[in-house]
């Protein structure tokens, strides 16, 4: 009860933090698929819109501080809301969850609600299934319409 309401971040008698909170609006419909690295959690939902990759870093090395250490956030500052936050309420002084970037492509498509989505990813890609692969690259000779979306994230993550 005292972790949702925001009066404690940490359970009594255990050694749990609980530093972020991230709060995104995805449809019940396609369950969302996580996956996390050890640096960067990657969510693959449907939001009011479509479908969505979200990217967020997660400070879990001090090899990592530099990316934060602007982050900081102090009591007479404000914090990000809205579409430039991802959704990610930081409980503590220090940033420890911030979010990178929103992929909402065209190729990301043509699932409906008894499709199952997949995601796969590593440090660099991320690999998730469509059904719109034709309408990538604008080419009317293509004829492929399933199959996998791959995403590099060497210099946008």
């Amino acid at each position: 009860k005292e972790f949702m309401n925001g009066s404690c971040n940490h359970a009594p008698q255990s050694d749990l933090q609980l530093t972020a909170i991230i709060k995104v609006p995805l449809s019940a419909q396609h369950n969302p698929q996580v996956s996390f690295d050890g640096r960067r959690l990657v969510v693959f939902g449907q939001d009011h819109i479509g479908l969505i990759v979200l990217i967020y870093h997660v400070l879990s090395t001090r090899e990592d501080q530099h990316s934060f250490s602007t982050t900081k956030s102090f009591p007479a500052q404000k914090s990000i809301q809205g579409d430039d936050s991802g959704g990610v309420t930081n409980l503590g002084i220090e940033h420890r969850v911030k979010f990178v970037n929103r992929i909402r492509q065209i190729g990301l498509g043509g699932l409906e609600y008894y499709d199952s989505m997949f995601m796969t990813c590593n440090e660099r890609f991320i690999i998730v299934n469509t059904k719109a692969g034709n309408l990538v690259g604008g080419s009317s000779y293509c004829a492929a319409t399933e199959g996998l979306f791959i995403i590099d994230l060497e210099e946008h993550a």
